[in-house]
């Protein structure tokens, strides 16, 4: 029976990601307060890459001759991570911005 679940370091990977899109967002919206050119935004996928080659690193180290590896934590990834982060980059624009509204920021 094979196993679908996702790996630790998958959870790392995306739960860091979001967290990395959502900071960036932040600091667009709630410190330079205007949407025109979202600079941290667009800067955080360096944050997203460092991660992504910290956890690449750590799995090829540690899950040498292990069957169960990571499905997201891989070397092809790296080319679908930026689409990845304007997914986060977009979920946090949209909370972020429902969040201001709420609260009269």
């Amino acid at each position: 029976m094979k196993n679908n679940k996702l790996h630790k370091l998958d959870w790392i990977l995306l739960g860091g990601m979001g967290l990395i899109g959502l900071i960036g967002v932040l600091l667009d919206l709630v410190i330079i307060r205007k949407i025109n050119f979202p600079i941290y935004s667009i800067e955080s996928i360096y944050a997203s890459y460092a991660l992504w080659i910290i956890l690449l690193i750590y799995s090829f180290f540690k899950n040498k001759g292990n069957q169960d590896k990571p499905k997201l934590v891989r070397w092809f990834v790296g080319f679908a991570l930026p689409y990845f982060h304007c997914v986060f980059i977009v979920a946090g624009f949209a909370i972020v911005i429902l969040f201001m509204k709420l609260f009269n920021l």
